[in-house]
């Protein structure tokens, strides 16, 4: 609630220039964390839930469950090529194992 780059108390082209915590970037005091795409995250839940936890508490969960699902997807297909060669797995099983290990 503190940082107005993620309470929209600043214009948007601001997010580039301030640290994560919406400091100058090029200040001394700057703990030079550059995190923008994060900060944009913030502002839109701020902008979406208020304060509300369960609003930003959501948007992590559905960032989380779309990550696990982009990484069961590259290791199934990672894995399914290694796997046929070897044991003669089809795709398909191969990528619910993976589905079941990493989810």
């Amino acid at each position: 609630s503190n940082n107005p780059d993620a309470t929209q108390g600043r214009d948007m082209s601001e997010l580039w220039v301030h640290d994560f915590w919406g400091q100058d970037i090029s200040a001394s005091d700057s703990h030079k964390s550059y995190r923008p795409l994060a900060v944009l995250t913030l502002r839109l839940n701020h902008q979406l839930h208020g304060l509300a936890p369960w609003g930003y508490h959501l948007g992590n969960v559905a960032l989380h469950a779309y990550c696990c699902y982009c990484f069961s997807t590259l290791a199934g297909l990672i894995l399914a090529r290694y796997w046929q060669k070897v044991a003669g797995w089809k795709v398909e099983e191969v990528h619910w194992l993976c589905s079941g290990l990493f989810a």
